[in-house]
């Protein structure tokens, strides 16, 4: 009778730090929007920013700039001299709609 070589693998149990008695915790980011997709809701935040500051765009336009950063989404989308103007003005709004609870 031969005898086979012992495995190279320790046993799980040798190897696991979890505990069966106690959970695991974990956490999971999303840092770039792919496991959340948020995209529409902030395309309408920002087109709510813009009418209130009586600047219409197609919503379409903005949603394919969403992404981008807000330093540099109201420039891509009017013009320098409304990113001077009003940059500061139209960002703040984004982010207050965007919080807010009933969006």
């Amino acid at each position: 009778m031969t005898r086979s070589a012992p495995s190279a693998r320790p046993k799980r149990s040798q190897t696991s730090s979890a505990r069966p008695d106690r959970p695991l915790a974990i956490a999971i980011l999303d840092i770039d929007g792919t496991l959340v997709d948020t995209n529409y809701q902030h395309a309408l935040a920002w087109y709510r920013a813009f009418r209130a500051h009586e600047i219409v765009l197609p919503i379409w336009r903005i949603h394919r700039h969403i992404g981008m950063g807000g330093d540099q989404l109201v420039a891509a989308l009017t013009d320098e001299r409304t990113e001077n103007e009003l940059g500061e003005a139209i960002r703040s709004e984004e982010k207050r709609l965007y919080f807010r609870a009933d969006r």
